[in-house]
């Protein structure tokens, strides 16, 4: 029940949901709520805590360790391609798997996520990428309509109206959400084409322009700034992901 000072937003971030799928099962056509009116939560359960343990992501990610890290641990919402790049910061890990909780809840259909590496147990340089050092970068898949040959096992570029965008959407407005809070991300990288099918589909959820510039670099040009999501060359079958440090861990750098 909808009490004195709820918001859409609020009530979506304390059931690790999203605006649009409260709006989608509640037939609203705005973010307009009423004290005392019942809403209906598809899926939705308490936001699980964050942990913040200081001291684990040590340095920055181009140049940095990874101290006691966390493993991300076995799901049947998605694959991990390769275990020994399993490991991040432990508030890294919570994030994410609350991310993709976030589509399971909204999205009990959609197809198994790959996800792609984060960090060696201990950090340090990672073959194949100038990042990934301190546990707060992840790689992760696509969601697909169906499942093309030789996904999760292996990143693959979504064809002409194969992207699950509602999931994608979903999945980078809970990312967004956790943005807002400490050590969630800080940025995001994805092909500019990719975002523009989000963005649309956004639009007809009605969500509004004005939070979706914060959101996207679409329609403002690949480089437009300030933007959690950005454009990189060769992220066309994958995002890339960087998490924040936790407050006050005075030992991780940049972000």
């Amino acid at each position: 029940m909808v009490a004195r000072g709820d918001t859409l937003s609020g009530i979506a971030k304390r059931y690790s949901t999203t605006v649009e799928s409260i709006r989608k099962h509640n037939g609203l056509d705005s973010d307009v709520i009423r004290v005392g009116q019942r809403l209906q939560i598809s899926g939705a359960v308490p936001l699980p805590a964050i942990r913040m343990v200081k001291g684990q992501s040590v340095g920055s990610p181009q140049r940095g360790k990874l101290a006691k890290g966390a493993r991300l641990p076995q799901s049947k919402r998605y694959y991990r391609r390769r275990l020994p790049r399993t490991y991040a910061a432990a508030h890294v890990v919570d994030q994410l798997t609350a991310a993709i909780g976030a589509v399971t809840a909204d999205h009990p259909k959609a197809g198994r996520l790959a996800i792609g590496d984060l960090s060696d147990e201990d950090g340090g340089s990672l073959s194949g990428h100038n990042s990934h050092q301190s546990g707060r970068d992840v790689d992760l898949g696509l969601y697909f309509k169906k499942q093309p040959a030789g996904y999760p096992k292996e990143f693959v570029p979504a064809a002409k109206g194969q992207l699950d965008v509602a999931a994608m959407w979903t999945l980078v407005d809970a990312l967004y959400a956790q943005s807002k809070k400490p050590g969630g991300p800080t940025k995001i990288f994805l092909d500019y084409r990719i975002q523009k099918q989000l963005y649309t589909y956004a639009r007809s959820q009605k969500v509004s322009r004005a939070k979706l510039k914060k959101i996207f670099s679409y329609p403002d040009g690949r480089w437009a700034g300030g933007r959690l999501v950005q454009h990189l060359r060769n992220h066309h079958d994958h995002l890339h992901i960087r998490f924040g440090c936790p407050p006050k861990d005075t030992g991780c750098k940049g972000g």
